[in-house]
């Protein structure tokens, strides 16, 4: 017997692509009458990419790289309200703050 799911339940990254997609429709260097799109890649071994489409206002460069930062900077810092975390593969240093915790 299977379980039933509501398919248009949000979940939580559903909520965060729909908060992303607002955020940037309300940034004053977005182009609001260009493409805002906010989706996920397929999963990979390395977790769930995002896609973000969005144009500057601005096009000289040093503006549009400065605002791709501030949006990716304020995701980054908005995920954990959203239960969400960025993916990163463990270095060698995570590894050893494991070792060294586990050996206490």
């Amino acid at each position: 017997m299977g379980i039933a799911v509501d398919s248009k339940a949000l979940t939580n990254l559903g909520l965060f692509r729909l908060y992303a997609e607002e955020f940037l429709r309300r940034h004053p260097q977005i182009d609001g009458n260009q493409t805002i799109l906010v989706k996920h890649q397929e999963p990979a071994d390395n977790g769930l990419q995002l896609q973000i489409l969005a144009f500057c206002k601005d096009q000289a460069w040093i503006p549009c790289e400065h605002t791709h930062a501030e949006i990716m900077e304020h995701l980054i810092a908005t995920l954990e309200k959203f239960d969400l975390k960025v993916f990163q593969n463990p270095t060698g240093d995570d590894l050893l703050v494991l070792r060294n915790y586990l050996n206490k």
